[in-house]
């Protein structure tokens, strides 16, 4: 008899936990209506200044954590109360992170590289609730991608999403179309790179010149100090977030060369082509290239004498500097909302620091 009453027991603890801590919570909120004239996306005004380090929210709550089991029917119940976080390729260890805090299930790098070509964060050991875990990120973790976890947060197929970068000009037409608001807040540092073969001998270029490589005037790395071969620049894919990050950052309004054969469709493509290819050179977003793949024939390059790393995107010294944004709709549920200023407590930046990523301010 007790036994059977245990996942009864537990199940109204979890209940009582979550509407108590993190507040009163619904299934994902409907997409909300668009005000006369008011922007599809803004920076949140949650103390936050639009893209810069920001102070602490007002006496944010912390997330609490829940003690896994064994049992599936509690697991899988407060699942159904977490909310479902979408994102970038690049932003799924944190976003598996802030579930293992959640549940408070020990986690790790799972350096099974499998059909994705990059390493993940998972529950540690092979037991049953690790397992469970794994489908519980599954189904409250997906990633879409830049562009789809936008459109599934328009959709309300999404709660918050983590990204690279704002919404585009596509999807920002997509949501004022579906009459939906996005509020977004940056909760980490990132960084916009470019990457060469090991056998490359050039160790920098200026941002100009890799304005002038994608653009078709600069074709040959003997024009950039290197050897006498023609450059092969792999571009991304449109609405991809590197690529958006590409024309944003460094093309502005300078078109890219049309180069259909050189257009890659997933992050893990540019890495994989660049490593067999001596002239070849692409860009991603540092956090991928650092923390979740290995890719010993392939090498970073300098822009303007300035290598990514920690502390160059800490003090702001490397010029491609980027954010990790927070984004909802702008009339979320209290989960989400709480959720959303956690991960700029100190609580939540630590987090963002144990996942690789440079805190968006200093952790206390």
């Amino acid at each position: 008899m007790t036994r059977t009453l245990l996942p009864l027991a537990l199940a109204a603890l979890l209940v009582w936990l979550l509407s108590g801590c993190m507040g009163a919570t619904e299934a994902p909120s409907p997409a909300g209506t668009s005000r006369a004239g008011a922007p599809i996306f803004s920076t949140s005004t949650v103390g936050v200044a639009p893209f810069r380090p920001t102070p602490t929210p007002r006496s944010p709550r912390p997330l609490t954590p829940i003690t896994a089991t064994r049992d599936y029917p509690v697991l899988e119940s407060y699942a159904r109360w977490m909310p479902v976080i979408d994102g970038s390729t690049s932003t799924l260890p944190l976003r598996a992170l802030i579930l293992c805090r959640a549940y408070a299930v020990p986690c790790g790098w799972d350096d099974a590289y499998g059909e994705e070509w990059h390493r993940q964060v998972a529950a540690a050991g092979d037991s049953t609730a690790a397992t469970m875990f794994r489908h519980v990120v599954e189904n409250r973790a997906p990633s879409h991608g830049t562009h789809g976890a936008y459109d599934a947060l328009v959709a309300a197929e999404a709660d918050l999403i983590l990204v690279a970068r704002p919404p585009s000009a596509d999807e920002r037409d997509v949501a004022r179309d579906a009459q939906v608001e996005l509020e977004g807040v940056p909760v980490a540092y990132d960084a916009f790179v470019f990457f060469v073969n090991s056998e490359n001998p050039v160790q920098s270029i200026t941002l100009d010149q890799a304005r002038q490589i994608y653009s078709g005037e600069l074709t040959n790395w003997a024009d950039l100090g290197g050897p006498d071969m023609p450059i092969f620049p792999f571009q991304r894919n449109e609405n991809s977030g590197s690529q958006e990050l590409m024309e944003a950052m460094v093309m502005g309004e300078t078109p890219m060369v049309a180069s259909p054969e050189m257009v890659l469709i997933s992050m893990g493509e540019p890495l994989i082509e660049v490593a067999h290819q001596p002239a070849g050179i692409a860009y991603s977003v540092y956090y991928y290239v650092s923390q979740m793949v290995e890719q010993p024939n392939m090498r970073l390059l300098a822009i303007d004498g300035v290598m990514p790393s920690p502390e160059s995107l800490a003090d702001g010294s490397y010029p491609l500097r980027s954010e990790v944004l927070a984004v909802r709709r702008r009339s979320p549920s209290a989960t989400v909302r709480e959720l959303y200023e956690w991960l700029l407590s100190d609580e939540g930046q630590s987090l963002v620091a144990e996942s690789g990523y440079v805190p968006i301010r200093p952790v206390r």
